[in-house]
C-alpha cells in the first residue's frame, strides 16, 4: 500500500511539475508579449514627444521673429489694402505742405503691381521734400512718369511768397500682393 501510496504521490507531483512549468511558459510568453508592447509604446511616446518639442520650438521661433514678420509685412500692399497705401501718401503730403489729390488706381493683370497717378500741388521746394519721402518710404516704389510745370510766370507771382508749382506723379508700386 505503501507503494500505491508513493506512485500516486509520483504521479500528482509529475503533474504538478508539469503544470507549473506550462504555467511558468505562459506567463514567459506573456512577458515577452508585454515588454514588446512596452517597447513599441515607448516608441510611441518618444516620437510624439520630440513631435511636440519640435511644434513648441517651432512656435517659440514664430513668436521670437513675429516683430520682424509684421515690419516686413508693413512694406507690402494687399489688393485688398489699398486705402491705407493712399492714406500714407496723404499723410506724407500734409507733412511737407503739399496739396494731393488722387487721380487714378490701376492693378496691372500681367505682374502684380499697382499703378497710382496722383497730382501735387506746392512750392517746388515741398514737392522735391514729398518726392524724397517717397523715394525713402517703406513700400517699393518705382516712378514712371512726373511732369512738373509751374502755375504761371514767375514774375507775376511776386505778391505770394513762392511761386506755385503742380506736379503729376504716375508711380508703380512693387510691393504689392494681389
Amino acid at each position: 500500500m505503501q507503494s500505491i501510496f508513493y506512485k500516486k504521490s509520483l504521479i500528482f507531483s509529475s503533474l504538478f511539475l508539469l503544470v507549473s512549468v506550462l504555467a511558468l511558459l505562459f506567463l514567459l510568453s506573456s512577458i515577452r508579449d508585454n515588454e514588446i508592447d512596452y517597447k513599441v509604446a515607448q516608441e510611441k511616446w518618444q516620437t510624439e514627444n520630440i513631435r511636440r518639442e519640435g511644434i513648441k520650438a517651432l512656435t517659440d521661433f514664430f513668436k521670437r521673429i513675429e516683430p520682424k514678420k509684421n515690419m516686413l509685412d508693413e512694406h507690402f500692399i494687399e489688393s485688398t489694402n489699398v486705402v491705407p497705401f493712399l492714406d500714407t501718401l496723404e499723410d506724407l503730403a500734409k507733412k511737407v505742405n503739399v496739396k494731393l489729390e488722387v487721380n487714378s488706381v490701376n492693378i496691372e493683370e500681367k505682374e502684380p503691381a499697382l499703378l497710382v497717378e496722383i497730382k501735387t500741388s506746392g512750392s517746388f521746394g515741398n514737392i522735391y521734400k514729398l518726392v524724397t519721402l517717397l523715394e525713402n518710404s517703406p513700400y517699393s516704389l518705382v516712378f514712371v512718369s512726373a511732369n512738373i510745370k509751374s502755375t504761371g510766370d514767375p514774375t507775376l507771382n511776386k505778391i505770394s511768397q513762392t511761386p506755385q508749382w503742380i506736379a503729376t506723379f504716375q508711380m508703380k508700386l512693387l510691393s504689392f500682393t494681389k
